[in-house]
Formats: structure tokens, C-alpha cells, sequence
């Protein structure tokens, strides 16, 4: 086996008094040299996988900051895109608001309108109804037109004819206990509804008949 000898040791081994130097084979420097390539494997196999962790873990976190300053900015966008366009749609909205409120105006009053309507017609059927067993009512509403008449001169009472015997001698008794209602004229009138009538001065008329005193009564209440 070759070896190599240190200073001090004879050529042709011979025993020298001295204490002999140490010998190295090579196998020995073989085996140190392999440990030691061995170890630097080692250390630079864990260096590279500290490098690549360190790195690895850099890139995550500059990912993550990456994502967090992209959806910041994402969400920044979208806060800027969704008020501008409820800027826009403001003044939309409102219009469609003011619509609902006419639709429920109209609403409200087309169904109070049409109430009304049903409730005068009921009331029409009801004192029609009354008239033709009550005459009195008839005199009632003659006797409140005579008395808006009082102190007109020139009077003109139109009645029905069917009602011209009975209300005209209530007319000319009511006129002769009134003062201030001079002679008045009675004329049977087809286009006057029976049981009301109509008292027409030189300063206008007063018609008390059913469907007109209806009339007043609805556009009242609508």
C-alpha cells in the first residue's frame, strides 16, 4: 500500500531511536476527502433549500401583498363605478318614484271616484224610490228653491207634468205666504225629471232636481 512518510523517517526502515511520525495512506485521504466533499454537499444542499424556502416564501408574500393591493384596488374601482353609476340612476329613480306616486294619486282617486259614483247611484235608486211614495219631498225641495228665489221678480217655475197639479197649488200657497216673490210663471217641462223642478229668475236658476242636486253632491265629494 503507498503511503507517504513525514520528516524524519529513514528511507530504507531502519529503526531510528526517535519516536516514529505518523503515516497517511491514501485511502485515508480518500475517505477524508469524501467526508468533506460529503459535508460540503450537505451544507450546500441545505443552503440551497433555506435559499429556495426563503425565496418561496418571499413569492408568497409578495403574491399575497400582490392580490391584497389588487383587490384594494379592484374594490376602489368598483366603489368609484357603483357611485357613478347611482349618480346617474339618481335622478331615474326619482322620476320612477314620482311615477308611483301619480299612479297611486290616481289610483286612490280613480277608486274614490268610482266609490262615490256607486254610492250616488244606490242613493239615486233609494229616494227615486222614496218620491213615488212621498210627495213631500217633492214640496221640500220646491219650497227650498222658492226661498233662494225670494225677492227676484220675473220667476219661472218649471216642473214636470206629471207633477204640475200637486206642486203648483203647493207652489202658489207657498208664494202667497212668502213676501218678496211676485207673480211666478208654471210651465211643464218634459226634460224636467218628476218630482223636482227648476226656478229660473233674470239672475239664474236654481234646479232642484235629482240627478242635477246628485251631481253637486259627487263633484263634492271627489
Amino acid at each position: 500500500m503507498a503511503s507517504i512518510l513525514r520528516r524524519g523517517a529513514r528511507p530504507n526502515g531502519g529503526v531510528d531511536e526517535a519516536p516514529q511520525p505518523a503515516t497517511f495512506t491514501f485511502s485515508d485521504m480518500a475517505s477524508q476527502g469524501d467526508a468533506y466533499v460529503r459535508n460540503v454537499r450537505t451544507a450546500a444542499s441545505q443552503a440551497v433549500e433555506k435559499a429556495n424556502a426563503e425565496a418561496d416564501a418571499i413569492r408568497k408574500r409578495a403574491e399575497a401583498e400582490g392580490h391584497a393591493a389588487a383587490e384594494a384596488t379592484i374594490a376602489k374601482r368598483l366603489d368609484e363605478q357603483i357611485g357613478q353609476e347611482l349618480r346617474t340612476l339618481r335622478p331615474a329613480l326619482a322620476q320612477v318614484v314620482a311615477g308611483l306616486e301619480a299612479a297611486r294619486g290616481e289610483w286612490q282617486a280613480h277608486w274614490r271616484e268610482s266609490a262615490v259614483g256607486l254610492a250616488v247611484a244606490i242613493a239615486e235608486k233609494i229616494v227615486r224610490r222614496e218620491l213615488a211614495q212621498d210627495a213631500t219631498i217633492s214640496e221640500t225641495w220646491l219650497t227650498e228653491a222658492l226661498e233662494l228665489a225670494a225677492g227676484a221678480s220675473d220667476i219661472t217655475i218649471r216642473l214636470a207634468p206629471s207633477d204640475m197639479e200637486h206642486l203648483r197649488s203647493h207652489a202658489e200657497k207657498l208664494a202667497a205666504s212668502m213676501g218678496g216673490i211676485g207673480d211666478a210663471r208654471f210651465l211643464a217641462d218634459p226634460s224636467i225629471d218628476a218630482g223636482g223642478c227648476r226656478v229660473e229668475t233674470r239672475h239664474g236658476s236654481i234646479d232642484q232636481q235629482l240627478t242635477t242636486q246628485l251631481d253637486r253632491v259627487f263633484e263634492e265629494l271627489t
